[in-house]
This record gives structure tokens, sequence and C-alpha cells, in this order.
């Protein structure tokens, strides 16, 4: 083969595999970033599309005499550097059990000899275009001493040499681009995420508590509202200061993500010292159970406001539910308003539900 052709066969190759990570990449990233911490489903299904694409690498291999260079194991390499030792060996093993010549036992032997130190390395950790050159500089040498080895009539051919500075350069052009989507994709969700927070609590916001819950109106769906109000706040704010306040209601929302946590339920501060609770269940014994499991963990923890300082807290909370499809959200806030300022009446330190007289 000529080295124009040879050139030119690489370069629809490279177009081929970046063409199709770009898309597997916005396919899967969905909400959040693909790293091996991600849930195992997801990487199996990053790994089998990863493996899918080396497949057809194989499709489009450069003839050589009897020998074929391929370029399927670029996206076997990126897919662990992306997701991880689990995804990048389910690439791997979707390549191998597809094609006869992947499957050899040179091959399987040359890539458990990779993986195991791109495991050693934990590359996936170390997501820097200079890293991953690096690395892949060092598999590069590592394929050329096997060649030599193995086929020293090969090691000479121009071909030989072009194909790996081809296999090298594709490689980081690849990772490097996808690498930056990754980081504007990133920085899209930071920014999504911080739309959707208060500031100085880190709860949502209000305006992402109405977004939410209209999405469940508009299912029919079923909830249940705890609006919660810090007693005597305004008190706490003359005779401490505002920032005493501000420290308070931080503490608040720590304490109430913490005691909310694995109940189907999202925590929101609505303003200023009112938060909401909004649980996916409707079911009175369970809400009655959450709510009082708040209450008492208010009144019993001991706010700090210095090493020298803590006060006692407490809060009502008033409960309303959506028990048919014609409500919505306003109402069932309403509901929970009046609930709670019956309890504020009442001497605070309560839950009252909205349908108590």
């Amino acid at each position: 083969m000529q080295t124009s052709e040879l050139l030119i066969r690489s370069l629809e190759n490279i177009s081929v595999i970046y063409f199709f990570i770009s898309v597997i990449f916005y396919l899967f990233d969905g909400k959040e970033i693909i790293t091996v911490y991600s849930a195992y489903w997801k990487k199996l299904l990053f790994g089998i599309s990863f493996g899918m694409l080396a497949l057809l690498l194989t499709e489009t291999a450069i003839k050589e005499g009897t020998s074929e260079l391929s370029y399927s194991l670029i996206p076997i390499f990126i897919c662990f550097y992306l997701a991880g030792p689990f995804a990048g060996m389910t690439s791997f093993f979707v390549l191998s059990v597809t094609d006869r010549i992947a499957f050899s036992f040179f091959n399987v032997t040359y890539m458990l000899v990779i993986f195991m130190f791109l495991i050693v390395l934990r590359v996936w950790e170390k997501r820097s275009v200079k890293a991953f050159s690096i690395v892949l500089f060092i598999l590069i040498f590592y394929s050329l001493v096997l060649i030599f080895i193995f086929y020293p009539t090969a090691i000479w051919k121009p071909s030989i040499w072009i194909f790996e500075l081809f296999c090298y350069l594709s490689s980081v052009i690849c990772y490097f681009f996808i690498n930056k989507q990754r980081i504007y994709f990133q920085s899209h969700l930071t920014l999504v995420d911080e739309s959707r927070k208060d500031f100085l609590t880190e709860l949502y916001n209000r305006n992402y508590l109405v977004k939410l819950i209209k999405q469940r109106d508009a299912k029919q769906k079923r909830y249940s509202i705890l609006l919660l109000d810090i007693d005597h706040f305004k008190k706490i704010n003359d005779h401490y200061g505002h920032a005493a306040g501000d420290t308070i209601l931080m503490q608040f929302a720590a304490l109430l993500m913490r005691k909310t946590s694995g109940r189907n339920s999202l925590v929101f501060r609505y303003g200023g010292e009112e938060f909401i609770v909004l649980v996916d269940e409707t079911d009175r014994e369970k809400i009655t159970k959450l709510a009082e499991t708040i209450r008492v963990a208010v009144e019993t923890y001991p706010f700090i406001l210095s090493e020298e300082k803590k006060i006692a807290v407490t809060t009502s909370i008033g409960v309303s539910f959506k028990v048919n499809e014609k409500q919505r959200y306003q109402e069932i806030i309403n509901q929970a308003d009046e609930a709670l300022y019956k309890g504020k009446a009442q001497n605070r330190n309560q839950v009252v539900f909205f349908d108590e007289k």
C-alpha cells in the first residue's frame, strides 16, 4: 500500500472514531459526567458502545500484505480513560467475542498487559491530555517492541511506522477534543446546578421547587408538602446578628438533608427561614413519622454559633397532601402554610396537618 493511500485511509478511520465517540459521549452522559464512579449499568452500556465502535473499525482495517492494520484499540483505550477498567474491559470483551482476530491468544495477552499497566497507573484519575499522551507513547513503544520480537521483518516497513504514528496522533487528538467536551459539559452542569441551588444553604431553591412540582402535577402524581419555619428566627437575628442567623440557616439545612436522606424526598429553601420538604408519598403514617423525626431532631440539636456559644432552636411544620388530580401546587403549598401558622399560633414546635381543625 502506498503511503498516500495509507494516510487517506487513516484519516477516514480517525474521522469515524471521533464522530462515534462524540455521539456516544452525549448519548450516555445525560445529566452527569461518566466516570469510574458512575453506576455499573451505565458503565456497562458505555463499554458495550465503545466495543461496537471497535468492532466497526475492524471492518475498515487497512490491508498491508497478509496483515491488517486496525484502529480498533483506540476507542477501547479512550473508554478505559473516560470510565475506568470495568467499561474498558467490557469494550474489549465485546470486540473479542465478536471478532476472531481480536480473540487470538496474542491479542488477548497483549491487551491484558496493557490493562494491568493502566490499572496500576489508575489512569482514569489523571485526565489531562499530557498524562494521556505520555501513557499512550509508552504503549505505542510497547507495541513496536512486540512487533520487533515477533515480526522482525515487518518492523522496517514504513507503513508500520506511519500507522503507529497515526494511532498516536489520532488518539491524542480525539482525547483532546473529547476532554474539552467533558470540561464544557461539566461547566454547563455546574451552572445548571447553581441555578437550582440556594447560595447560602446549598439546598434547592424556590424556582426549582416550582418546576419539579409542576412536573408532578402534569403527570398527576401524588405528593406531600412539609413547610417548615424556624421558630422565633427574627429574635435570633436581632439578638445575635445576621451572621449568626445565616449560621443557623446553614446548620438547619444540613440537618434537614440528613433526616430526609433516603426517604424519597427533596429539600428546598422556600424563602427566609422557611423550608419545604417535597415527599413523593401520601401515606399519613409515614409522613407523620418523617415530620416528627425532623421536629425532634431540630429540638434536640445543639446549634453552634461559636466554640463557646450554642443555642436551642425549634421548628413548626405544616403538612398538606395532594389527594386529587384537580389540585395544583400553589393550593397544596397554601394549605401547608395555613397548617404551619396554626402550629405557630399554638405555641410552635409542633407538626400540624392541614385537615386538623
